[in-house]
This record gives structure tokens, C-alpha cells and sequence, in this order.
């Protein structure tokens, strides 16, 4: 078995979430992602970086220089031509403070940003502390709910397995997504490229859905030993109507209340404690369609769920999903 020494840091997208910054230098390279010529990988598919608008990275200017010829007379230039030419947006590496709402203690890691971009991140990378110690570290932006990332190592290779769903008000958000990929490089640069786009025609209706995976695989050889290292991120995006508020009701076993609280969209507290009586919790989270009209959306959390959660919409459109904690009394 590989001797790898390592820290898996899980963040938790609910609570740390990527911050991108107002403004920002952006800097293009041309060369495109290979296999190295001794065996080693190429640049590695780390995640995406979710845009409502298209990133227009490719370097027109160069490419017309390169192929004026072909180009005035009409000619054919084939994709891996214009390879060469898609221009990347390289992040920056900054440090992320984190204040343990519950204790107070302020921790402070690194991540990357695409500064003056806007969009959702959603990648895992490779990072280095202060010892010289490399590790992983998966986050994201607040909007992806329901993520799950997993790292695999084992004789045979690595593996990146990343999933997450982006809720959508029909109200309020946008129905075209661009999937930009995001790789890392064997020193540690963190770039994204233009991606594709995703749209939803027609008018959106609560209950759509759709998904969209990027995947890579390579096999590299390194001392007489092939090797194969893969990444898959899925996202899916689903609509629903525009979160209002919530209300938490409790239940004793005859069926009758206990509690009940009601909470804005967005103010739902950290924790919850039960009262002695309580058998289970129903959690209403209400909301207006798109022609104004109230509805409501029910959940059942019973003792062994260790948390529950409702949802607020954000100015763009994105609903989030706000956990929280549950002592059962």
C-alpha cells in the first residue's frame, strides 16, 4: 500500500462558505491541460464554478494572429487548433477565518476565490499548511445543499467523488446555469475554464429538476506502475416555489402540539431542544408560487433525526437550506 500522510477537512457548505470578492486581478495562460511526456498527470479536475453568464475566456486576438490565413479564407480549423487558445481564470489563494457560532473560537484555514466573478463554488482542493503538510479541502458556496464528497485511495489510484443539488426560487431565480470546470495543477494552482451551458425552456414550474456530471479519468504511469486518477462532480438543480417562513410544531404521541414556533425565512436558530412530551417534530416551510399564492411544503423529523432544516431564498434567486441541530429531551 502508498504511505500517504494526509488531513481530509470536510467544510461544511451550511456554515463556511466560499467568499468571492468585489473586485480582482485576472490573469489568462494558453496553455492547455496535458499529459506529461515523463507519465506524470495533467492538470486535474478539482470541481465547478457555477455562473448564470457566460465566461468568455477565450483568447480571440492570438488565435486570429496564428491563423489569419485560414481564418480570411475561410478554411477549416479544427477544435484541437483552438485548443490552445481557451484562456483559464486562475484563483487566488486567501485565508478564510471561521468563528464557531456555539464557542466563539476563531480558526483560520486558506481557500480559493475567483475574484469579481460571481457564481457558486463548488470544488475540492489540494492545500498545503504550515508544517508542509498537504490535505484536501472540500467546500463550497452556501447554495449547494445536500453535499456530499468523498476521497478514495488506493492502490490502484485516487478518486474525487462530489455531489450537490442548487434549490432555485421559479419566482425569482434563473433558468440558465454555466458548468465551468475547475482544475488544479501539480504545484497547486487553482484555475477554472469556460464551461457549458443549461437551460430550462419554457416557464419554470416547481418540481423541475435537471443534473449535470463533469468527469475525468487519466492513467499515469510512475515508476513502471499505472496509476489511475479520476473526478466526478454531479449538481443537480431543482425549482421550487419562494420560501416565506417556518414553523416548527411539536408532537406528543396522542397526536396533539406541544410547541409551536414560528420563524422567518433564514432566522431558524442553531438548536432546538424538545419538550419532555415531544414524539416527533413536523417542520412546515411556507411559500408562494409564482402567481402569489401560499403553499406549504411538510417534513417528519422523529428521535433518531439529529437535525432539521427549512429553506430562505436569497436576492438571486437561490434557495438555501438551513439545518439545525435537535436535543431531544
Amino acid at each position: 500500500m502508498k504511505n500517504k500522510i494526509g488531513i481530509i477537512i470536510l467544510a461544511c457548505v451550511l456554515v463556511a462558505s466560499f467568499v468571492l470578492g468585489a473586485t480582482g486581478a485576472v490573469t489568462f495562460a494558453k496553455d492547455e491541460p496535458t499529459n506529461n511526456p515523463d507519465g506524470t498527470s495533467k492538470d486535474r479536475l478539482i470541481g465547478v464554478y457555477i455562473t448564470t453568464e457566460y465566461l468568455d475566456l477565450f483568447d480571440f486576438e492570438g488565435y486570429f494572429q496564428d491563423n489569419a490565413d485560414k481564418v480570411l479564407s475561410g478554411g477549416e480549423i479544427s477544435s484541437s487548433d483552438s485548443a490552445p487558445y481557451e484562456g483559464k481564470l486562475y484563483a487566488t489563494l486567501v485565508d478564510d477565518p471561521y468563528t464557531n457560532p456555539e464557542t466563539g473560537e476563531t480558526r483560520t484555514t486558506k481557500k480559493y476565490v475567483f475574484e469579481g466573478i460571481d457564481g457558486i463554488a463548488y470544488f475540492s482542493a489540494r492545500y498545503t499548511d504550515d508544517s508542509g503538510i498537504e490535505y484536501w479541502g472540500a467546500g463550497g458556496d452556501d447554495a449547494i445543499s445536500d453535499a456530499h464528497t468523498g476521497f478514495h485511495s488506493t492502490d490502484a489510484g485516487d478518486s474525487i467523488d462530489m455531489k450537490g443539488t442548487i434549490y432555485v426560487s421559479v419566482a425569482k431565480g434563473s433558468n440558465v446555469f454555466y458548468y465551468n470546470p475547475v482544475y488544479q495543477t501539480a504545484t497547486g494552482e487553482v484555475y477554472l475554464m469556460s464551461g457549458q451551458g443549461m437551460s430550462h425552456g419554457g416557464e419554470l414550474a416547481t418540481g423541475m429538476s435537471s443534473s449535470q456530471t463533469l468527469k475525468e479519468e487519466q492513467t499515469v504511469t510512475i515508476d513502471g506502475k499505472s496509476e489511475t486518477i479520476s473526478s466526478s462532480i454531479e449538481v443537480s438543480t431543482c425549482f421550487m416555489d419562494t420560501p416565506i417562513g417556518t414553523s416548527v410544531l411539536q408532537f406528543d404521541k396522542d397526536g396533539n402540539i406541544v410547541s409551536k414556533e414560528d420563524y422567518a425565512a433564514g432566522d431558524l436558530p442553531l438548536k432546538i431542544t424538545t419538550s419532555v412530551d415531544t414524539e416527533y417534530i413536523i417542520v412546515e416551510t411556507h411559500m408562494k408560487s409564482r402567481d402569489g399564492k401560499e403553499t406549504v411544503a411538510r417534513e417528519l423529523f422523529q428521535p433518531d433525526s439529529e437535525s432539521l432544516f427549512a429553506f430562505s431564498c436569497r436576492e438571486d434567486g437561490i434557495c438555501i437550506k438551513q439545518h439545525c441541530s435537535i436535543v431531544w429531551n
